[in-house]
């Protein structure tokens, strides 16, 4: 990661900027991230890729009513975007709206363009059931999104937590995640 972050350097001060907020979000460093986002949002207000960031990372720092917000400002600049209905339905699981989070996924499958972006929001099916401990729920939704997308990296993460909550070797689905990350 370190290697993305010295060829976005290449690129210019905005691309650098937001290659450190995504290995901040990646790193899952809650509220640094959201201050690198912060900072870029502020200079672009309308992109929505920044938006779902600065979203996600609001989450990581358990910021779930900001993190709502950042998610209906996107929703209005793009109200079709997978990413931000996706974040929208972990926003209202992770302060126990159930009911609200699958009404966000069911707009998420209808706004899908083929099978990648269905494989997406499978996945997101499947870690909504993965943290309220539905572990079969979570196991058919990584299985329906490998049925999409097999090379999805996301499926296979989410199939490897699924195997090793049940305690199954997750390895497979381990090793298959980060090739499909490019990472080896």
């Amino acid at each position: 990661m370190e290697a993305a972050i010295n060829a976005a350097a290449t690129g210019g001060v905005t691309d650098l900027a937001l290659a450190r907020a995504q290995l901040s979000l990646l790193r899952a460093e809650g509220r640094g991230a959201v201050e690198k986002f912060d900072a870029l949002v502020n200079n672009r207000t309308r992109d929505v890729a920044l938006l779902v960031g600065l979203g996600q990372a609001h989450l990581q720092a358990e910021s779930y009513g900001r993190a709502k917000s950042v998610f209906q400002r996107a929703s209005r600049i793009a109200p079709r975007n997978i990413d931000v209905m996706v974040g929208l339905s972990f926003v209202e699981t992770r302060r126990g709206r159930l009911r609200a989070a699958g009404q966000a996924l069911r707009r998420a499958g209808r706004a899908t363009t083929g099978p990648r972006d269905e494989a997406r929001v499978s996945v997101a099916r499947g870690w909504i059931s993965l943290e309220y401990g539905r572990l079969g729920d979570a196991a058919e939704a990584a299985q329906a999104a490998l049925e999409k997308d097999p090379q999805s990296a996301e499926a296979h993460f989410l199939m490897a937590m699924t195997v090793d909550s049940q305690g199954r070797d997750s390895a497979e689905h381990l090793v298959r995640a980060l090739a499909g990350h490019g990472v080896s």
